[in-house]
């Protein structure tokens, strides 16, 4: 038996201190870590993906996300904020950060680079490829740089990015170049896993989902804005052939849910299935 007595800041602490987020999520795991590293009782308010509570909303206004710290009835709002919080105020526990203003600068620089905040997209705004890779980011929270390209030519930097197809759209995560929409979909999908998912978890659903991701629809709806009026019939015949068909697999796959691939978003994402 320990007789010892602890801090008074670690007796109070189940009381006044409370975490707003979800488990999946690592920014809200980097706060929880630091609060165990200071043996911190707390109190874990789990928050649902797609909802936002009135407690968040009136904690977090500004950016409406979590990790939300409250302390004492006081919100502390971003991970990394929240972790230098935790050292400051509970400092008779093992330190967080070096004491050493250089080191701690250092180590503030490392933080941000993990987060990595900012992704960039080579991108232009009526491309139906760049929009459905942009609901991606925007379903999983992700903030993101968007540059621009013309639609009418191709910039040196979509040159260089993607050399091989020089086409949109372009996500560069941590310097890698991802290409193709629906590969940088599955991307997305993989390495944001606290956001609500995009693709199935069952390896026939997948499949289906990579199946439909793959099936063309666009080159049909541009050959009707394309070819001449007395071939223009015909046309849009070939477009409502290929919407029936896509129409009849939301039915099977989406399994009577809301979604293509059900419970998940899926890969068909804006509504309609294209190729990138």
């Amino acid at each position: 038996r320990c007789n010892r007595k602890l801090p008074s800041t670690w007796i109070m602490a189940g009381k006044d201190v409370k975490v707003l987020g979800a488990w999946p999520s690592p920014f809200v795991m980097r706060a929880r870590i630091a609060l165990n590293i200071k043996s911190v009782d707390y109190e874990f308010l789990e928050e649902t993906f797609g909802a936002k509570s009135e407690l968040l909303l009136k904690s977090n206004p500004v950016h409406k996300k979590i990790p939300v710290l409250i302390h004492a009835d006081k919100p502390v709002c971003e991970s990394l904020v929240i972790v230098q919080y935790i050292d400051e105020v509970w400092a008779s526990g093992p330190s967080i950060l070096p004491s050493d203003p250089y080191e701690r600068a250092v180590a503030r620089f490392w933080a941000a680079y993990i987060d990595d905040k900012v992704r960039f997209l080579t991108s232009a705004w009526p491309s139906p490829y760049a929009n459905r890779v942009q609901i991606a980011l925007k379903l999983k929270s992700i903030e993101y740089e968007l540059l621009e390209d013309a639609m009418t030519g191709k910039s040196e930097h979509l040159l260089k990015s993607n050399p091989i197809y020089k086409k949109i759209p372009v996500l560069i995560h941590n310097g890698n170049l991802i290409r193709e929409s629906h590969i940088i979909l599955e991307y997305i999908d993989e390495v944001w896993t606290n956001g609500p998912s995009i693709i199935p978890s069952g390896h026939g659903e997948r499949a289906d989902a990579r199946f439909w991701a793959a099936y063309k629809l666009l080159p049909a709806l541009i050959g009707t804005v394309r070819i001449e009026r007395e071939e223009k019939k015909t046309g849009i015949q070939e477009v409502h052939k290929a919407l029936s068909l896509l129409e009849d697999a939301f039915v099977k796959c989406s399994k009577g849910k809301a979604f293509f691939g059900g419970d998940c978003i899926g890969l068909e994402l804006c509504g309609y299935s294209i190729d990138a």
